[in-house]
């Protein structure tokens, strides 16, 4: 029995284009493709950077192309689906001064948005927004966003500047995880606002902007309506942390672990800010959206798909032969932490 038999793909994040499922996975240095039918992982290349554990934290579709954003890694990969054709570019560590307290090496940049020929890759920690553009590559680095509202933090934590983020009508919303500022920042001709949300917080984890005002959730896990000046605390949410949303016209979702470690759905009316909590099994770390889909991906690298009628079917991922062949050339690990044990002695026996 070789090392590959116990291994289980774990994914750190993906995205639904041309109809497929792509992945990349946390545990081996491998993009993948994710059957919604069976949970089969096929084995699509090896990136052309050197692996480390959660390379990537977002994926984003430009024009036959698929852009993965650096969390660990320190290179921008681009992969062309028709051509299958890998390409890396370096990022611009020398922008990082050596006094910058934010900057995590691990935690380098969160989200991205595709937007005509360019693609916007939005910070963790690094200290720019990242403008790629999909005709020639280059990169522009937009220092002054985050330097404007660097001016306001009074205390570096080990949160980075953003952790969430939010779109509507093309305009990003970050709130700064070290002061009650938010960066709202637009697509369209990337000109940007610092927003003062006046909260009892020492940190903004995420907002969100309804019909009247804006939802807010802070670093300690409290959430706050703001309407103009008045501020009211929602005693009830409090203790949970968001990690990712989905909307519809009217409501929207708020993904968030509670105190059991745990994950809820929060659902909130857009119009008069009331909402509901809807508990169930399992733990979601991020949620993708598509035209057809809105498929959750939990904390163990695990597949939910969310039903129209708001029902949660897991779909466990079992590596393909040509995934398990893959993997003897990609270094991968096995998360103790996320594989019980019992799973680990199923996934032993199946493939022996």
């Amino acid at each position: 029995m070789s090392n590959n038999s116990v291994f289980i793909p774990k994914i750190n994040a993906m995205v639904i284009a041309e109809g497929v499922l792509w992945g990349c996975l946390s545990n081996a240095n491998a993009l993948v493709r994710v059957s919604l039918e069976n949970g089969l992982v096929d084995f699509v290349g090896q990136f052309p950077i050197e692996y480390k554990v959660d390379m990537f934290s977002d994926i984003v579709y430009n024009n036959g192309m698929l852009v993965f954003v650096p969390s660990s890694a320190d290179s921008i990969v681009i992969y062309n689906i028709s051509d299958n054709i890998f390409k890396a570019i370096p990022l611009n560590i020398s922008l990082v001064s050596a006094d910058n307290r934010i900057y995590q090496e691990n935690y380098k940049f969160i989200k991205a948005y595709s937007f005509h020929d360019k693609v916007f890759i939005i910070p963790c920690s690094f200290p720019s927004i990242l403008v790629l553009s999909m005709n020639d590559f280059s990169v522009r680095y937009l220092q002054a966003p985050v330097s404007e509202i660097e001016k306001n933090i009074t205390e570096p934590n080990l949160y980075g500047y953003f952790n969430n983020t939010y779109i509507d009508n093309y305009i990003v919303y970050m709130g700064c995880n070290m002061s009650n500022f938010v960066l709202e920042f637009s697509l369209i001709d990337e000109k940007f606002n610092i927003v003062h949300h006046k909260v009892d917080a020492a940190g903004i984890w995420a907002v969100y902007p309804l019909k009247d005002g804006y939802l807010i959730s802070s670093i300690n896990s409290e959430f706050f309506l703001r309407n103009n000046d008045v501020c009211q605390k929602i005693d009830d949410l409090s203790g949970m942390i968001i990690s990712d949303y989905f909307e519809t016209l009217e409501y929207l979702y708020l993904i968030a672990n509670n105190r059991l470690r745990t994950s809820v759905i929060i659902k909130i009316c857009k119009n008069d800010a009331s909402f509901s909590i809807i508990e169930f099994d399992g733990s979601i770390k991020k949620v993708y959206r598509s035209t057809k889909y809105n498929i959750a991906l939990s904390n163990t690298g695990a597949l939910i798909c969310i039903e129209s009628d708001g029902q949660l079917k897991s779909l466990p991922l079992l590596p393909s032969d040509t995934l398990k062949s893959a993997i003897s050339f990609c270094p991968y690990i096995i998360d103790e932490q996320t594989v019980s044990l019992n799973t680990f002695l199923k996934e032993i026996v199946k493939y022996e």
